[in-house]
């Protein structure tokens, strides 16, 4: 239970949270309107960072083929996790239909095959940790890229009350943490991500406004069909 006293630096307030998530929408219409890569990349930076936990590292490696977006699949597949372990991480409705928007668009941008990355880098198919975090630093100057972690397991906690949910979510390391927090259901799973979304939706009410676009389309399309199963 120690591990979760963080101090308030590392994570975002709920207030921090709706600026940031309006700021990576603005940039998603922006990058479309203008036809611009980079804002839709940084767009989905912000969301894969905060609605999936990921580490840096993590969102670098992560390839196309390792997102399971399909009709009755939700969840991501670190190959090399913290100490090089793989783990299957359970992804939210909003963060599926993200993703599928996403790889629809790059299909479009002539990016999409078998072993396509899902963040591209600018001069090669892999992009660097060390990018990832000069375009964070561009879009949250005031939190590390790894903040983004111990606010989605505060919010995922907040939403579920549920700590071995969290913790086996996060791929924390400690054998002690595994053998306590192991084996959670994915009925759980699927209900306290989903109650997660509700907690985001509600942090940006107060402003009224929408912190997910639901004009989205859910389906793929059948550029990326062929890939994500």
């Amino acid at each position: 239970m120690n591990d979760w006293v963080l101090s308030p630096d590392k994570f975002l307030t709920k207030e921090e949270l709706t600026l940031l998530l309006r700021k990576a929408e603005e940039c998603r219409s922006a990058g479309v309107a203008r036809r611009q890569r980079q804002p839709v990349k940084d767009w989905l930076l912000v969301r894969l960072a905060l609605l999936s936990g990921l580490r840096a590292s993590e969102i670098a490696d992560l390839r196309v083929v390792d997102c399971h977006v399909g009709y009755g699949h939700s969840d991501l597949f670190v190959r090399c996790g913290k100490n090089g372990k793989p783990r299957i991480v359970k992804i939210s409705p909003d963060l599926k239909r993200d993703l599928r928007w996403y790889l629809r668009w790059k299909g479009e941008q002539g990016e999409l095959h078998a072993e396509a990355f899902v963040i591209r880098g600018h001069r090669q198919e892999r992009v660097s940790r060390i990018a990832l975090w000069k375009r964070w630093k561009k879009l949250c100057p005031a939190h590390r890229l790894h903040d983004t972690r111990h606010t989605h397991a505060t919010m995922l906690l907040e939403a579920t009350k549920n700590l071995r949910l969290v913790q086996k979510q996060l791929g924390h390391s400690s054998p002690a943490i595994t053998a306590v927090y192991a084996d959670v259901v994915d009925s759980e799973a699927r209900e306290g991500l989903v109650a997660m979304d509700h907690l985001v939706r509600r942090a940006g009410a107060k402003t009224e406004e929408r912190l997910v676009d639901d004009n989205l389309p859910s389906s793929p399309g059948r550029v990326t069909e062929v890939v994500i199963q």
